[in-house]
Order: structure tokens, then C-alpha cells, then sequence
């Protein structure tokens, strides 16, 4: 089974740099069971086209039941069956445990979650049995079980940043109503609010797997942000521009020459205010300038300096307009 699986050794391995004694144990694995070769050769491709093990695995019933006749000529020794029907057991159950990664539809949810923690107007945080930390964005929810037992999974509503402590035997699972998220140990920010259109996720450290349960799946490492489009269904992956992303949980901001029309979407993410720009010329003018906890009513000050424009709150939304100083 997957739990089984040597994977430091085999790492080794491929990259050749087991000891003997190391070898030996490799072998002791493959001779304890059938379908222990077949998910050899797939770690071994895996190996060669990436250079690494994949970080988790689904099974792949086609390819098990596609190359199990080849695998019993080429290793005998390992599948020798006296009769059809044993045969024909042995190729499902090849079948069945043999697992590659991000070639299924995602897993179903199974766990039952006895906890929940909700972020309506402050950042929240919580420590999982695991170890794992969570910081939960306000007007976010998040489902979790008191302790973990053989699956580490929970369900998110909303947006959060996860640090996940490592465990190779027992992926972390971050379900949204319509994304799942599978990791060994790693950092990234999930961001899935209902009323938006697209659920993001952005990595910061390790790499994540990360789709939806129709077989749309992208492999995301350091710096990549993968987007979910509620409507189509389409995952894509791209390079992440956005050096605030974190904002939300550091409240530290950084912009190098951009438009006021990002600084204030961002600012608007993060403190949760409405604005609009009654002077459209301004959503093009340009900021420089860095922000480092400071408060709201600071930076806005700040901005209305360096922009040469009016920042007014009224009636609950910021209204932004030139400066009558020129």
C-alpha cells in the first residue's frame, strides 16, 4: 500500500546513491508484494521527468490494468500464478494499488469534522493536532477534526494561509466547495470566498497539488499561483506577481510603481472598505511606497500626499478624486 513505500530510499535510489544495506531493503519491499513493481516503474518515470517524487498519490486503474500483462513477462519471478483466475485477481488488484499522481478526479471528502473555527471581523489562528499552524482571514470559516487519524483533511471556506507540518505517509487535503488541495509539508494561501469568481492559491514554500474533482489538476511549486474558475471549470497556473498577497495576515504592504487602482483593490482586500475613483485619470497614476503596519487612516494620508489626489471617506466608502492643490 502507499503507506509502505520507502520514499527516501527510492529517492535514493533513482538518483543512485543507495549503500547496499539500502538496496537490500528495497528489494525486501518490492518482494513484499505484487504491485510493489508496477509502483516502482511509475516513481521511476515520475523521477526522470521531474526529478523528484511526486507529493501524492491517486490510483490510476487504467494504467495498472494497461501494463500488468507486460509487468508478469518481464518479472515472472514476482507474478507467478497457477490459474486464470487467479491471474485475472492479481491484474485487479495491480489495478487497484497502483498510484500516480493528479490523474484522477480528486478524492472524495470522508472525514468527519467535529470542529470549526470562524473569522468574522480579526485574523484568527489555530494549531492543528498534526502540528500544522492556520491563519484564517476574517469572514472565513474552517472545518477540522479534533484529532487526525489516517487522513489529514479540512474543509475551507474563505481565505487562509496554511504552514503544514510534514508527514509523508498522511497528505494534508484542503477542501473548498470546489477545489481540493493536496500537500506533504508546505506553505501557501488559499483564497475561496463565495462571492467571487475564482478560488487562487498561491505557494510560498514546498509545492502543492491543486484542482477540482473533474481531473483538472496543476502541480504548483515556489512562487506559482494556480486559479480555479467557478464558472468553466478551468484551473490555470502562472507565475505570481503579486507581492502582497500575504498582506491580509502581515499587514505589510509594498508597491513598486503601481496603479492606484491595484493599491486600493488590495487595500480594500485586506481592510474591507468600498471606494471608488471619481476621477478616472487617477486609477492609472502611479505608487511607490512601502507600508509596514501602519493604519489605515496613515497609509491612506500617505497616499493622498504621493498621488497628489483627495481621499474622503463618505457615507462608508472612499471617495478618490484630484487634489484641488496642483
Amino acid at each position: 500500500m502507499v503507506h509502505d513505500i520507502p520514499w527516501m530510499l527510492l529517492e535514493k535510489h533513482f538518483a543512485n546513491e543507495t549503500s547496499a544495506s539500502e538496496s537490500q531493503q528495497i528489494n525486501e519491499w518490492l518482494d513484499s508484494a505484487s504491485e510493489n513493481a508496477l509502483i516502482l516503474e511509475q516513481l521511476q518515470n515520475y523521477y526522470q521527468t521531474y526529478g523528484s517524487l511526486p507529493i501524492e498519490f491517486i490510483p490510476d486503474t487504467k494504467a495498472g490494468l494497461e501494463n500488468v500483462s507486460e509487468k508478469i513477462v518481464l518479472k515472472p519471478g514476482r507474478f507467478q500464478l497457477s490459474n486464470l483466475w487467479w491471474k485475472v485477481a492479481a491484474i485487479l488488484l495491480i489495478g487497484f494499488c497502483s498510484w500516480w499522481l493528479v490523474h484522477e478526479p480528486a478524492i472524495k471528502h470522508t472525514t468527519e469534522f467535529s470542529a470549526i473555527l470562524k473569522a468574522d471581523t480579526t485574523v484568527r489562528t489555530i494549531t492543528l493536532s498534526d502540528g500544522s499552524h492556520i491563519w484564517l482571514n476574517t469572514h472565513s470559516s474552517i472545518k477540522y477534526p479534533e484529532k487526525f487519524d489516517n487522513t489529514r483533511e479540512v474543509f475551507l471556506e474563505g481565505e487562509a494561509y496554511f504552514e503544514i507540518a510534514h508527514d509523508s505517509a498522511h497528505p494534508f487535503i484542503v477542501l473548498t466547495p470546489n477545489t481540493q488541495t493536496r500537500v506533504l509539508g508546505t506553505k501557501f494561501d488559499i483564497r475561496s470566498y463565495t462571492s467571487e469568481n475564482h478560488t487562487t492559491l498561491t505557494v510560498s514554500e514546498g509545492k502543492v497539488s491543486f484542482g477540482n474533482a473533474a481531473n483538472k489538476q496543476v502541480v504548483l511549486t515556489v512562487n506559482q499561483k494556480g486559479t480555479f474558475d467557478k464558472t468553466s471549470g478551468d484551473v490555470s497556473e502562472v507565475e505570481n506577481d503579486n507581492c502582497n498577497f500575504m498582506s491580509w495576515k502581515t499587514l505589510d504592504f509594498d508597491f513598486d510603481g503601481q496603479p492606484l487602482e491595484t493599491v486600493f483593490k488590495t487595500l480594500s482586500e485586506v481592510y474591507h472598505f468600498n471606494y471608488q475613483f471619481d476621477t478616472p485619470d487617477l486609477k492609472t497614476r502611479m505608487l511607490t511606497a512601502s507600508f509596514r503596519h501602519r493604519p489605515l487612516s496613515e497609509i491612506i494620508q500617505t497616499i493622498s500626499l504621493s498621488a497628489n489626489a483627495q481621499v474622503i471617506l463618505q457615507n462608508g466608502k472612499y471617495s478618490i478624486k484630484q487634489s484641488e492643490k496642483q
